[in-house]
Formats: C-alpha cells, sequence, structure tokens
C-alpha cells in the first residue's frame, strides 16, 4: 500500500513526456480539484486526438494510418476515422477554437458523477509547456496548439504558463547533462515555485518504493487488460516521511509505434531519476503508475503500454471513468492519507441518481414547401435581435451595425461589439497563420493574433471604452472607406437591452457586463442584465426567455401558452435572393413564424380597404451548429402577441459548408472560416430584414413598414 504522508493543500501537479504528457494533461482536466499543475513535454490538447476538425480528411478504418481511433467526433462515415495521432502528423488542421468547449459543456453543469471536476478549478493553476526544434515526432506547432488551448482555459496565461520551444532537442524529455537543457527541474520550478536546484548526489534508492497497484483498482482482472502493472513506484524524499511536501503524477512514455520504450518494470527510468534529484532538494513526494506491455490487450496502443489517449478503451478515455484515469484519483488520496476507497462509476452514477432533466414540447416543423419571404405589417420600433452565445455574439453585432431599424436586443452569453477581433493590453499573442482560428486582429502586428474567443476567457484584458470609441469612431462619416461601417451610436441611447449570463464556464468573470458597459458608454439606459450564475457555478432558475421578452416588447398583452402554437404558422424561406455572397456559409433555406394577426390576405383584391395591427419582429440568430424553428415557448409568446420571427440560418455540414472553401479569398488566411464552416456566425442580414418590412421596393405590394 502507498504511505499516507502529509501533502501540501493545493501542492499536487502531473506530468508527463509524450503520449504520458497526453495522458497528464487528461489528467489535469480530469481531476482539477486536486491536480493543480501540470507539465506537458511534447503533449497535446485534450480531445484533439479523437476531434475532426473542418477541413480535415478522413482515412478508412480498414488501412494501417486508420488504426488506433476508434472513437471519432465529427466523423459521419463508419467507416471511417482520424489519421492516428493527426494532432502531431497535421497540426496545421487542428481548430483548437473548438477544443475548451468540450472540458466545459461535455459533463454537464455542475458535471455528472465519475464525468470531469468543475473545469473552473483549473483556471488558477500552473502550467509547463516544451517542445524541441528537431522533435519530428510531435512538432513545435503541435505544442504550440496545446498552449493556445490552455492559455484559452487559464485566467492570466502569460503569468501561469511556461512554454518553452527553442530548445534544439528531439523527441525526448530534455536533460541537462545529455541535453543541455533541465527539463525536469523547469518544470517542477514552474508549477512548484521551488528553487531549480538540483541533488548532487544521485537519487537515494532507500526512498524509492514500489507498491501494489492493484488496490486502487475498482476491478484487477480488468485493469490488468487495460494494461496495469501489478506494481507501481512511488518516491519519496527523507523530509517527506515526517514533514509535509508536495506531490507529483509522473507519467511514463512508452515511445512511438516504430520505437516502444517502457521504462523499467521496479526502476526509475534516467528521466524519472532526474525529477528524483529535483525532489530530494524541493521536498516534492513523486507518484510513479505503471502501465505493461499487453499482447492480449485489443487495444492497439494500449497493448505496448500505452495510456489511452485516443479512446482505445472507451469512449469514456478523458473522463474520470476511464480505466486509467479512474485509479490515479485514489492513489493520490492515499498519499494525502485520505481514504482511498474506490466505487465503480457505475455504483457513484447509480448511488447519485439520475440527471434531473425538464421535458420540452417538440419544435413544430416549418412547412416542407417554402416560400418567398413576404412583406408584412411589421412596426418599426419593435424589431429586435435575439441570440445566445454565438447568436449573441451576432445579435449585438447586428443590433449595433444596424441601430437605425433595430430598436434593440436580447443576447444570452453574448460578448460585446467587435471585441472577438480586437486586442487588449494583457492578451497573449499567437503566430497568424492560415489555420488561426482568428483571422481578422484589430491592434495586431501582420504576422500575429489573438486566442480564439478571449473575451469570454479573459474578460478582465478587455477594455469597453476603446471598444465604444471604435463603434462611435465606425459609426461616423468617414469612418470606414469614408463612409460610414455602422449607423451611428447615437440611434443605441432609446434601445431597449437585456443581457444575461448563464454559462459560467465558459462566459468567465465580466464576459457579459463588458456588453453592458459598452452599450452604456454608447448612450443606452435601456439594459436590464441579469446573472444566472453563482459563486459556485450553479444556475438560478429563471425563465429568461420570459424575462427577455417582455424586457424589449413590454408587458405581454397575453401570457404564452404552449398550446398557442400554431404548427402550420411555420414556415421555410429561400435566402438566396438576400446574399450579396453564397460563399460565407448560408443555408439554402431560413425559418419563418408569423402569427395569425400578422399575415397579408391571400388575395391582392383584398388589399382594399384592409387593415392589420402592426406586428413586432425578432430576428433570431442560431448558436454554433446550425438553426431551426424557434422553440414551442417563443412561438405561443409570438402567437399571442403578434411577433414575427425571422431565422436566418447558417448550417453545420459534415465536411463545413461554403464557406470552407471560399472565406477571406485573396488574403493571407484565404479559405480560413473555420467558425462559419461549423455554423457560426460571421456576417450581416440589413437586406433580408429590409425585406419582410417592407423599407425597400416589393414589386407592387403597398409599404407596410412605412
Amino acid at each position: 500500500m502507498l504511505p499516507h504522508l502529509a501533502i501540501s493543500p493545493n501542492g499536487t501537479a502531473v506530468a508527463g513526456f509524450g503520449y504520458g504528457g497526453d495522458m497528464a494533461v487528461q489528467a489535469h482536466v480530469a481531476y482539477s480539484a486536486t491536480i493543480h499543475g501540470s507539465c506537458g513535454f511534447a503533449a497535446q490538447p485534450i480531445y484533439c486526438a479523437v476531434k475532426k476538425f473542418t477541413r480535415e480528411a478522413t482515412v478508412s478504418r480498414l488501412s494501417p494510418s486508420g488504426t488506433g481511433v476508434p472513437f471519432c467526433d465529427g466523423c459521419i462515415d463508419p467507416l471511417r476515422t482520424l489519421l492516428f495521432d493527426h494532432c502531431r502528423a497535421t497540426p496545421a488542421v487542428v481548430d483548437v477554437g473548438q477544443l475548451p468547449d468540450w472540458p466545459r459543456r461535455n459533463c454537464g453543469e455542475p458535471p455528472r458523477a465519475n464525468c470531469l471536476d468543475d473545469v473552473t478549478h483549473m483556471y488558477d493553476s500552473k502550467v509547463y509547456l516544451q517542445s524541441g526544434t528537431r522533435d519530428v515526432h510531435t512538432p513545435t506547432d503541435a505544442v504550440v496548439n496545446t498552449f493556445a488551448w490552455y492559455a484559452t482555459m487559464l485566467t492570466d496565461p502569460k503569468a501561469q504558463i511556461k512554454y518553452v520551444g527553442d530548445q534544439p532537442t528531439a523527441h525526448v524529455l530534455p536533460l541537462l547533462g545529455r541535453d543541455g537543457y533541465d527539463g525536469p527541474g523547469e518544470c517542477m520550478a514552474h508549477v512548484f515555485g521551488g528553487s531549480g536546484n538540483v541533488a548532487r548526489r544521485p537519487h537515494a534508492s532507500a526512498a524509492l518504493r514500489t507498491f501494489d497497484q492493484r488496490a486502487y483498482l475498482a476491478d484487477a482482472a480488468k485493469g490488468a487488460a487495460a494494461g496495469w502493472a501489478n506494481e507501481g513506484l512511488v518516491y519519496v524524499p527523507s523530509q517527506c516521511e515526517t514533514g509535509e511536501c508536495k506531490l507529483l503524477v509522473l507519467l511514463h512514455d512508452c515511445g512511438t509505434r516504430d520505437a516502444p520504450l517502457l521504462p523499467p518494470a521496479a526502476a526509475m527510468s534516467a528521466e524519472e531519476s532526474e525529477f528524483a534529484r529535483h525532489a530530494d532538494v524541493n521536498g516534492v513526494v513523486i507518484l510513479m503508475p505503471r502501465l505493461a506491455a499487453n499482447a492480449s490487450s485489443g487495444a492497439a496502443d494500449v497493448r505496448r503500454g500505452c495510456w489511452d489517449v485516443f479512446g482505445q478503451l472507451g469512449q469514456d478515455y478523458a473522463h474520470q471513468s476511464s480505466p486509467h484515469l479512474h485509479p490515479l484519483l485514489p492513489m493520490i488520496q492515499a498519499l494525502g492519507g485520505k481514504n482511498a476507497s474506490v466505487t465503480h462509476a457505475a455504483n457513484a452514477a447509480a448511488a447519485n441518481g439520475p440527471t434531473a432533466s425538464t421535458a420540452t414540447s417538440p419544435v413544430a416543423a416549418p412547412r416542407a414547401l417554402p416560400i418567398p419571404l413576404p412583406v408584412l405589417n411589421i412596426d418599426p420600433m419593435k424589431i429586435f435581435a435575439h441570440g445566445s452565445s454565438s447568436g449573441g455574439d451576432m445579435a449585438i453585432q447586428f443590433h449595433i451595425g444596424f441601430s437605425q431599424h433595430v430598436s434593440g436586443v436580447c443576447g444570452g452569453d453574448a460578448q460585446p461589439w467587435r471585441c472577438a477581433a480586437t486586442r487588449f493590453d494583457g492578451d497573449v499573442m499567437l503566430p497568424q497563420t492560415a489555420e488561426s482560428s482568428t483571422p481578422t486582429c484589430f491592434g495586431c502586428a501582420a504576422n500575429e493574433t489573438i486566442l480564439y474567443d478571449h473575451c469570454k476567457s479573459h474578460s478582465a484584458f478587455v477594455n469597453t471604452t476603446a471598444l465604444a470609441l471604435a463603434a462611435t469612431a465606425a459609426g461616423k462619416v468617414g469612418g470606414c472607406n469614408g463612409g460610414a461601417c455602422i449607423d451611428p451610436t447615437s440611434n443605441l441611447r432609446a434601445a431597449r437591452i437585456f443581457l444575461r449570463r448563464g454559462e459560467c464556464r465558459t462566459y468567465t468573470g465580466s464576459a457579459v457586463t463588458n456588453s453592458r458597459d459598452v452599450y452604456e458608454k454608447l448612450g443606452a439606459s435601456d439594459i436590464k442584465y441579469f446573472d444566472q450564475c453563482n459563486p459556485d457555478g450553479s444556475h438560478k432558475i429563471n425563465d429568461t426567455t420570459k424575462m427577455c421578452l417582455e424586457h424589449v416588447f413590454g408587458a405581454p398583452a397575453r401570457p404564452p401558452r404552449l398550446e398557442s402554437a400554431v404548427p402550420a404558422h411555420n414556415f421555410l424561406f429561400p435566402q438566396a435572393p438576400f446574399l450579396s455572397s453564397y460563399d460565407v456559409g448560408f443555408s439554402h433555406y431560413g425559418f419563418l413564424y408569423v402569427p395569425s394577426q400578422c399575415k397579408l390576405p391571400t388575395r391582392s383584391t383584398d388589399l382594399v380597404n384592409f387593415t392589420s395591427t402592426k406586428c413586432g419582429m425578432q430576428v433570431r440568430f442560431h448558436g454554433c451548429g446550425g438553426g431551426g424553428p424557434a422553440d414551442p415557448e417563443t412561438q405561443a409568446f409570438a402567437e399571442e402577441n403578434g411577433v414575427v420571427l425571422l431565422i436566418p440560418n447558417v448550417p453545420n455540414g459534415v465536411s463545413g459548408n461554403n464557406a470552407t472553401v471560399s472565406c477571406n479569398a485573396g488574403t493571407a488566411v484565404a479559405g480560413n472560416c473555420k467558425e462559419i464552416s461549423r455554423g457560426c456566425w460571421d456576417g450581416e442580414f440589413i437586406v433580408l430584414l429590409e425585406r419582410v418590412c417592407g423599407v425597400v421596393r416589393c414589386g407592387s405590394g403597398p409599404p407596410f413598414c412605412l
């Protein structure tokens, strides 16, 4: 059994090289409430190995290059999968912007049992990353992606991350005596804040112990099948026998498919010995779990003693319940003197009971046959934008861009106008490449760009005054190529604005209040802000749909009843007539809901003496992934209160959409529309809005909007 020691609170970190480095990142995310730092040598981001990116080709599962990735998130053809180790082999295709959502959203909110710790625990972690300039197995660009992922996740990446990518080393964990760089010392000094000194004597063999790993497995037989060796190692410096020390979980590599390599079963490798010398001086216990080669394993790389970083043991491979992650926590707890009882993931889930869910009525499908977008009787003072997440960003962008026509906005988890593409003091800079997730950056040098979604992850850096000044300038004549880029911001003084924050792990700190502050600095005063996030990350239960609609439209004439929604009032309409270019991601059709009182006569002769109460209109922008008809509650409100719902649509195709090919054509980042390709927003829709309002000439029809 492992000894019970005095491990410092918040004093546990994890480290690894190669596939051990990948596993270190997985362990850090899975157990971020316990593990507060990580060192990744030649490591890739979590979940990258199984994630298909927009412009990435797939391979046959039957080919050698396809073996080892049995689970592919995003592959449609069951006979196709990803190139093995694609994040290392082709780092240019990796869209780092797609990766943070997995740990933030995959396990629900609050996270379900045996999935991942609340990701907010890792936001203040210390991270060390290293790659060698001569490493052909894990090129520098692959580790730059890991750096970008961590930089997106951490609160102050400049202070919390140390990345070393300038050492002329091959695919090795660099040692001072062998490679001229002290990787173990630099790692431990950064994550633990130690001196970086190293013991001059060899590590003390008496401090090295073996322990029976089977005591920490939920099922010893299944553990053996998953590759667990019978014994692991722990190194305990003499001062840690009685005094408080830190703990480093050191995860071994397994070499490459061409050159498999495992550490000695009951002794330390050269790299582990170097960590031990630093541990002696700095008071760090080293836990070294061990896998063994297992010729009978059905998992290609687990068979040679690798940690499962490719989903070879199951789709939950990066969750706490996985065969390789599950035993780590009881080992850590045992060393810290805590009860190391082991519970099956299934038993724990059963003990907690089923996850509560709220049943909702199905969304009514639109009519199969599309109709031309009609001219309706719309009150020009009751046109509002709506959206959440990417749709919320677009709703604000649309509102401020066309404030002469759009009277307000409901923005859920929405960042400020032009924030995502603006550099601020404190931002971490990345190389601008053809695969950057932020191809446009205001304030960046030509060869640099900013982190994707930096306004959500690092809201403290956002300068709302600068954004308000930029919007004001853009709304003036001469603000954009001699003309105005947007409508005058003076229109916003009368706007009605509802903002809410609900995704507590993604929109951190002032991410949404920054949007409120920009609106205030632009003169808006009728703003309602609601924060659903408690300090513990839980949600307050409130009907924010109702709050939004009542704020922007006023008190409803009648409260919505779900049975009020009329399925026959949902329509498809062709979007092509309103597009300046079809190569920016739009689908063929958008969605429209027209309440009974908002319809025009079906016969032209009925236009004589025809009167109708003017209706309001909500322009709804979906989140990333494509849209559909509005939810039943919104349809019911629309039906009861005379609100037309106009829903443009950018779909998420199997291989992206038409934006994949043509976006940013003629620029250094030609073809880069990765976010649009997966159904996110980046465009404007005033022509479509003018059509439905009758602001522009529409044949011989009357200008009902005027």
